[in-house]
């Protein structure tokens, strides 16, 4: 837990590097997969910016080519706190995660790459936003209304049928005044 907790620290640390000359890579719509290479010339780290539109999923896998592991952590951007589910506390070789898709929102988030070996270490990056399927929701429509129907013929034959007690009643209600008046 100390290492993840070190680690978060290096995360937000490398935010400012921008200033200092990091470069970051934003991330388009359509996606990005590219062959990066993590050296002295970037200070090891890699971070790309992503914004993901409303109703679309992220998805982001890398594959480490060599024998250093890397670190990754995603946050969303402009707020404290780091993703650990989809986040790594230790180096990894291999690394995939999909965020859950938000229908009402645009998320924008940073996700960060880095070696903590100080060698030079080689990986694939292949970040994908896509639009999440949406169901077919045309059987639950049809069942609804046929309960819908079903409500209202149950509805329609009980009115029906208390209709015709009520008259049952009435008649046996006359025949018997009919019947004590005679006596």
């Amino acid at each position: 837990m100390k290492l993840f907790s070190f680690l978060i620290v290096i995360a937000l640390a490398m935010l400012p590097l921008h200033a200092a000359g990091q470069e970051f890579v934003e991330v388009p719509v359509s996606g990005y997969t590219d062959m990066e290479s993590l050296n002295l010339n970037n200070n090891y780290t890699r971070i790309y910016n992503i914004t993901v539109p409303a109703g679309y999923s992220f998805t982001y896998d890398f594959k480490v080519y060599g024998s250093e592991g890397i670190v990754i952590y995603l946050m969303e951007k402009n707020q404290p706190g780091l993703y650990e589910n989809y986040s790594t506390p230790d180096p990894v070789m291999n690394f995939s995660r999909t965020t859950p898709t938000d229908f009402g929102y645009v998320h924008e988030y940073i996700l960060g790459v880095n070696s903590l070996s100080g060698n030079d270490t080689d990986f694939r990056a292949t970040l994908i936003i896509e639009k999440a399927p949406t169901g077919n929701y045309t059987l639950y429509y049809i069942l609804i209304l046929v309960g819908l129907a079903a409500l209202v013929v149950f509805s329609y034959k009980y009115v029906v049928w208390q209709e015709k007690q009520e008259k049952k009643e009435k008649q046996a209600q006359r025949r018997k005044g009919k019947g004590k008046k005679r006596h």
